[in-house]
């Protein structure tokens, strides 16, 4: 598996873009921690850099809708805090040793964001351009 922007998964709000341009950069840095049997430290610490920089782009985001008063704000900001919510716990276990951070969980981080740019953000983004 392969992860990397392209120019499809633009939104077109150029701020937004480079945000989900890093995220996607940080994701694919987890991948290859991943897949060169990096320690659980090392994809423990990938994913919290993840979380951070989650939170500080939903945050702008965040501010741009209530700014915008958009009406989607209270479903966005439900997905937004999900996110986080998951990779807090992720984080934990992983910390704790429940669980390991594979493939099929890469999988479900990326698949999470693409879909939340291709659905919830290019509706933002069509609304601001508006």
């Amino acid at each position: 598996m392969s992860i990397e922007w392209s120019d499809e998964m633009s939104v077109g709000h150029e701020a937004i873009d480079r945000d989900h341009q890093h995220l996607f950069e940080i994701i694919a840095h987890l991948e290859t921690g991943i897949a060169a049997g990096a320690g659980e430290q090392t994809v423990s610490h990938t994913l919290a850099e993840l979380a951070e920089y989650a939170r500080g782009h939903f945050d702008r985001e965040e501010r741009l809708m209530l700014r915008h008063r958009y009406r989607g704000y209270d479903i966005h900001k439900w997905a937004h805090d999900g996110f986080l919510d998951e990779l807090a716990r992720m984080i934990r276990r992983l910390e704790i040793g429940e669980v390991a951070i594979d493939q099929a969980t890469l999988l479900l981080l990326l698949n999470w964001v693409a879909n939340h740019v291709n659905g919830l953000d290019r509706e933002l983004a069509n609304f601001l351009r508006q």
